[in-house]
């Protein structure tokens, strides 16, 4: 009698764990798919919502359900891939095989996402900013600098319209920088929401 209530008492306790193991696990899926859910939700107001969702949702335990973070979040992602096409526009000027044509539009774009680059990197300083303390106005100048950073993107790509650049050059630059410009356009879409609210 006493090694049944011994073992009934032991399968007790672990069934005990084990329910409250599961109910942990569970407790985690929801937050996960809560983080999720406002990521997805927030993109539905981006003009890209598929890219948003994607470049955001690595950051959803980070995210959560702030708008700072998730802005924050969008600027950085936005600031490598800048860094990134910056490289692979700098690459492409250093080689030999450009046309006159293609060597101008290709300089002009270095300069461009150059520039983009840095006021990315203001945009993300000041929002490091803004988890210290709030101001509506560093919100208002990070708007204006991403901004600018989207107007030094569109303004590389039109360097390779019309007939004069064509070919595998401006397949690459353009494959990069409309993605980039993307990425720019949603963290703005983003901005706007968070300045439209507190932290």
């Amino acid at each position: 009698m006493e090694v049944q209530t011994t073992t009934l008492l032991v399968l007790l306790f672990f069934g005990s764990i084990s329910c409250n193991a599961a109910r942990v696990y569970d407790s985690k899926k929801a937050t996960t798919n809560a983080n999720d859910d406002f990521i997805t939700l927030s993109c539905q107001n981006t003009t890209y919502p598929r890219t948003c969702v994607a470049s955001l949702s690595g950051f959803s335990s980070t995210i959560r359900s702030s708008l700072l973070e998730l802005s924050r979040a969008a600027v950085s992602v936005t600031l490598t891939a800048a860094v990134d096409t910056s490289a692979l526009v700098n690459r492409l000027s250093t080689k030999g095989a450009l046309t006159p044509q293609e060597a101008a539009a290709v300089e002009d774009c270095v300069a461009m996402v150059g520039n983009s680059v840095k006021e990315l990197e203001k945009s993300l300083d000041a929002m490091e900013g803004l988890r210290r303390s709030w101001e509506a106005v560093a919100v208002e100048n990070v708007q204006t600098w991403v901004s600018a950073a989207l107007t030094d993107e569109n303004t590389c790509m039109g360097g390779f319209e019309g007939g004069d650049v064509d070919g595998v050059v401006k397949r690459v630059v353009r494959r990069h920088v409309v993605g980039l410009a993307q990425l720019t356009s949603n963290a703005l879409a983003l901005l706007a929401g968070l300045s439209n609210s507190s932290p």
